[in-house]
This record gives structure tokens, sequence and C-alpha cells, in this order.
């Protein structure tokens, strides 16, 4: 799959988020007419200057050369939290939140812990496996 087809399907995605072409229009700053032009086919994404380009994927992040790639679970002792992109990271007994600007803030595993067991995003046994292996393996 190219560039342009993948850029398609995201962009489908992101309007079935809004579940309304005028809603994500506003919210990305991008003129109704353009995007509903790209849904159906009469613009395509190839001819749109970068800056609508990056409007309309606002979580959009680049990286030309392989050295500027965000370190992910580089180390054994490293565990992505929240999954493949949420940012988290716990490496040697502490939590960093990654940002785009490659720097972190460090949170001890406690932190961690409490906030694992106060979180509603996980079902009681998701949080127990999660705790327990921060006990385990960290």
């Amino acid at each position: 799959m190219d560039w342009l087809e993948r850029t398609r399907e995201a962009f489908l995605r992101a309007i079935n988020r809004e579940e309304n072409l005028s809603r994500y229009s506003e919210r990305v700053g991008v003129s109704y007419s353009i995007v509903n032009r790209l849904r159906s086919g009469k613009t395509s994404f190839a001819k749109l200057d970068l800056s609508t380009f990056f409007r309309l994927f606002p979580e959009l992040k680049i990286f030309f050369f392989q050295e500027d790639y965000p370190e992910r679970n580089s180390r054994r002792d490293a565990v992505e939290v929240g999954g493949d992109l949420s940012g988290i990271v716990v490496q040697n007994g502490r939590i960093r939140e990654l940002h785009s600007s490659g720097g972190g803030e460090s949170i001890d595993l406690r932190t961690l812990a409490r906030k694992v067991r106060r979180s509603d995003r996980f079902s009681p046994e998701e949080r127990l496996k999660i705790l327990d292996f921060l006990d385990e393996e960290l």
C-alpha cells in the first residue's frame, strides 16, 4: 500500500471519529469544501500543500532520519505502558513520558502503581497483571 492509499484510509478514519465532515473541518481548521473534495476523491492528497496536510492530521509525526526516532523499548529493563503509541515508558524503575522533543519526566514506580490502581482504563484483572509484572520485572 502506498502513502496515498494509507493517507486516504487515515483520513476516512479521522472523519468517522468525528461522525461529521463539518465538525472535522472545524476542528482541524481546514475549509469544509477541501475536506469534502478529499472525501469524494475530487481532490488528491498529493496536491495538498504541507500546511493543509499537517492540519488534517494534527497527531502526525515525521522523522527524517533514523537517529531522530524516539527510543522505544531499546533496553531489556524498559516497558512501554498503555500501548505502542502511548509515549509512556518505564525504565530502570522510573516512568517517563516521552514528548516529541525526546525529553521526559520521571515518576517513581509507587506513583505508577497508584495511577494503575486508580485508573478506570483497566479491568481489575488487568490491573493485577500490570502490578504483578512491575513487582517481578522492575
